[in-house]
């Protein structure tokens, strides 16, 4: 049976405690054909980016309708009522599942989903690797005068932190990154030149960022642990250590060595580009998506097709012509939706948001269904770039709409 190619994804957690399901569904809307909607119901206490947070039942009855199919991430509360199943993926993200893996292992068997973990301590129980992502981070890199090395726990115990603190102590600077906002944690760890992540669990999303910055990572690991990553990489691109003050504190001194840190540089820059980077993770997860849509369909539920979008309206430009959006109504009246055309000259996305739902408008897609409770919030936008064209420069990001003639 032929399935469609561009997918509609939906990410669902209860949580999103390093905002992974969120940069994965930002790297299928960048890197492929298909698209994704992230939701998780707890707002993040590090103020990690989301999509949709907390949704209605209303609302995510028409994501759930609309996805081909559902990537669960970790776990997420009981659905509305009525709900078909849907083809899925289930990510598992650490904890939860360490302490409990037999319960969800059960669970996912009964339901025919595909099981995948994050980090690679996890695959070593049975599930297979999904990496986390993060976006390009070079901005952030600021580098101090001084040679300085950064960690950033979460939970101490788990990290290493006691051991880590004294092993730096009289040995280098360290900046002790803990309960701050992400994006202030990005600009400390941007003027850092080595980051020590953890010794028992291999490596992390802290380890993920160091190599997207140019950081080696000093970290570790269980001997299986460590298998793992070299049967992945075929190399280990961390300065491998374990939670010993004196180890730790020798690789610190061997990262002050000018050619062992470029060698470890670019053994971490070439492993986050090959496994972690934006494109690699949409493609592998887009993998797991047709895999669970085969499995899907083979237990001999029915293909129903989700709900279709309104036939576009035929493309007129207006009478003006070069800038600009046009809205038409549905060829169908109970659609629910209108149509933008944006008639810009910029090249790339151009971003909306308008009451929690994200639209974006594409010189080479120019239509964009967008909803009907959306659209007065559309001609608001309008009516304030208009009082602004007296001005020499334009507002930023304020576009021009207009409705078409019937």
């Amino acid at each position: 049976m032929k399935f469609k190619t561009n997918l509609s994804i939906l990410e669902i957690g209860e949580w999103d405690f390093a905002g992974c399901g969120y940069f994965l569904s930002q790297a299928i809307n960048q890197n492929t054909d298909s698209t994704a909607r992230s939701v998780r119901y707890h707002p993040s206490t590090l103020g990690f980016p989301t999509d949709i947070q907390a949704p209605t039942d209303a609302e995510l009855v028409d994501l759930w309708k609309r996805a081909d199919v559902v990537h669960i991430h970790d776990d997420y509360r009981k659905l509305p009522a009525g709900l078909q199943t849907k083809p899925t993926v289930i990510t598992y993200h650490g904890s939860l599942y360490r302490a409990t893996p037999k319960d969800y292992d059960d669970k996912a068997k009964a339901m025919g989903w595909i099981q995948t973990a994050s980090t690679l301590d996890l695959t070593l129980l049975g599930p297979r690797w999904m990496p986390d992502t993060r976006p390009d981070l070079s901005q952030y890199v600021n580098r101090s005068p001084v040679f300085r090395a950064c960690h950033a726990p979460t939970k101490r115990k788990v990290k290493g932190t006691s051991a880590v603190l004294q092993a730096c102590r009289k040995t280098v600077d360290l900046d002790l990154i803990e309960n701050v906002q992400w994006s202030e944690a990005l600009t400390r760890k941007g003027q850092c030149w080595v980051t020590i992540d953890q010794f028992q669990l291999g490596y992390g999303c802290n380890a993920i960022e160091a190599w997207l910055m140019g950081q080696p990572v000093i970290g570790g690991g269980s001997d299986k642990i460590l298998g793992a990553i070299w049967a992945q990489g075929e190399g280990i691109p961390l300065v491998v250590v374990k939670e010993d003050i004196d180890e730790i504190r020798s690789a610190i001194r061997l990262m002050q060595n000018p050619k062992n840190y470029a060698e470890m540089q670019e053994r971490g820059h070439d492993y986050v580009n090959r496994f972690h980077s934006m494109p690699a993770v949409a493609a592998k997860a887009l993998e797991y998506y047709h895999e669970a849509i085969e499995t899907f369909y083979s237990r001999g539920m029915a293909y129903i097709p989700p709900p279709a979008l309104p036939a576009q309206p035929a493309r007129a430009r207006l009478a003006r012509g070069k800038r600009g959006h046009r809205a038409a109504t549905s060829a169908t009246a109970d659609s629910g939706q209108i149509y933008l055309e944006y008639l810009g000259s910029s090249a790339g996305w151009v971003p909306f948001e308008v009451n929690g739902h994200k639209y974006k408008f594409s010189k080479l897609q120019p239509i964009q269904p967008v909803l009907l409770a959306d659209a007065n919030t559309f001609l608001a936008m309008r009516d304030i770039a208009r009082r602004s064209r007296s001005e020499k420069r334009k507002r930023p990001g304020q576009l021009l709409f207009r409705r078409a003639n019937a």
